[in-house]
């Protein structure tokens, strides 16, 4: 009887700590890379599985942001980003902007770096008004997906990947 009674005691304390405990947002992805591509050896079976996400992660992506824009990360930890911009953007900024920039995930957080791009003189108003670094949560990332959330902003990116004759990236530049 006495154990019964403690056993229902530790249930209720339990359940208790489970009710109270609000739930946590999204997690980032744990992937980790001092470069783009990786850690250089494969030491251990979670090393393989950051390995593979990466690879998952390398592309391009499309989702609408002041337009359509398009995303593509090369294993050198290069990439682009061309924007066709809405009608807003359009009259401000001419009818698409692209961007070369640097990128590297550390922790779950992809972190994008402008390098240059064209029209230069847009790229670089822009990047003194927003900045030209920008970090990045990854919450999902599936063969057809991608979510980023502003670690500033808390804005949620829902990207698609583009099939690999879709992806035609701009030469590299910057």
């Amino acid at each position: 009887m006495a154990c019964s009674v403690l056993l229902i005691a530790a249930g209720l304390v339990l359940l208790r700590s489970l009710l109270s405990t609000p739930t946590p947002a999204a997690q980032p992805l744990a992937l980790n890379s001092t470069t783009a591509a990786g850690p250089a050896t494969e030491t251990t079976s979670a090393e393989t599985e950051e390995q593979k996400r990466l690879k998952l992660f390398l592309g391009s992506w499309r989702d609408d942001y002041y337009g359509e824009r398009t995303m593509t990360f090369a294993a050198d930890g290069t990439g682009s980003m061309i924007i066709k911009l809405d009608s807003v953007g359009q009259a401000i900024y001419g009818e698409k902007l692209l961007f070369y920039l640097a990128w590297v995930i550390r922790d779950g957080i992809l972190e994008m770096k402008f390098t240059g791009g064209e029209p230069k003189s847009a790229v670089e108003t822009i990047s003194k008004l927003w900045g030209d670094t920008h970090f990045q949560a990854i919450e999902v990332l599936t063969e057809t997906d991608l979510h980023l959330r502003s670690t500033d902003s808390q804005n949620l990116y829902t990207l698609k990947r583009l099939p690999d004759e879709s992806a035609a990236s701009p030469p590299a530049g910057g």
